[in-house]
């Protein structure tokens, strides 16, 4: 499953980061690791970008991002 799949309000685990070296240390930096639960919180109205919250962090990533990152519900 990808994270751009999950519900507002449903909780995953991350288990692989696809992304470019950059992006996967700018997420990294936010908290966002292999093993971490992730909480959908928003969608936005567009659906391009959504809100996501790691260990108390909340931030936005954005649809082609969410794309390539691969969860598992908890």
């Amino acid at each position: 499953m990808i994270l751009k799949d999950i519900s507002i309000g449903r909780k995953a685990i991350i288990k692989k980061i696809n992304l470019d070296k950059e992006t996967t240390w700018r997420l990294y930096n936010l908290g966002v690791t292999k093993n971490t639960v992730i909480t959908c919180v928003f969608n936005s109205p567009f659906k391009s970008l959504r809100a996501y919250k790691v260990a108390g962090t909340t931030f936005a990533l954005r649809e082609c991002d969410a794309q390539k990152i691969e969860v598992a519900y908890e």
